[in-house]
């Protein structure tokens, strides 16, 4: 659909409801496309009605059979909904601030229920919050300094970085159960 306007979508009530604008997971394309702006982009060499995945600035729309099954990002830091969406950014708007304890103070003081999960292993240190009336999934992990060698980044002072600390690097909204199954692999 061409609009001569852009979108309003409020991130705040995205991560209260779920709901993208009135883009609910489960929609099949011609519904969205019917009811939605088209995409900026979609997956190359492939047509908008096969691609699996659209783009609306950097914000993915993942499909499988046709329904969409996921939306995404992981470009926290310059989050934008491209051509047809103006994004109400709300906490987003200082992407620098968006540690762990900074969200979870934001969903708590705005009464959003979430569980919280820390894991380090090994080979990952990360924080999950899962919001869950919305079925929004924020991952968190910790952020190398750009003149620190990665070797002894990861190996010393990874491991030592406070879990709350960690920066928020993607956020995902998905079915309930595909949430609740990431959530819990944690």
């Amino acid at each position: 659909m061409k609009l001569n306007h852009k979108i309003k979508i409020d991130l705040f009530e995205v991560f209260k409801s779920g709901k993208f604008d009135f883009i609910r997971i489960g929609k099949d394309k011609n519904w969205i496309l019917k009811n939605f702006p088209e995409p900026d982009e979609y997956e190359a060499g492939k047509t908008l009605e096969s691609s699996r995945v659209w783009r609306y600035g950097n914000i993915e729309f993942h499909f499988e059979n046709n329904l969409l099954t996921q939306i995404f990002t992981d470009y926290i830091d310059s989050l934008d909904g491209g051509e047809n969406i103006e994004l109400g950014k709300w906490i987003f708007k200082e992407p620098e601030k968006l540690t762990a304890e900074y969200v979870i103070r934001h969903l708590t003081e705005c009464r959003i229920d979430f569980w919280a999960k820390s894991k380090m292993t090994e080979f990952i240190c990360q924080t999950s919050i899962w919001l869950t009336n919305s079925n929004v999934y924020l991952n968190f992990q910790p952020i190398q300094k750009e003149d620190i060698d990665f070797d002894e980044w990861y190996n010393k002072i990874m491991k030592s970085i406070n879990p709350n600390e960690y920066k928020l690097c993607s956020f995902t909204i998905a079915e309930g159960d595909r949430i609740k199954t990431a959530y819990n692999d944690i």
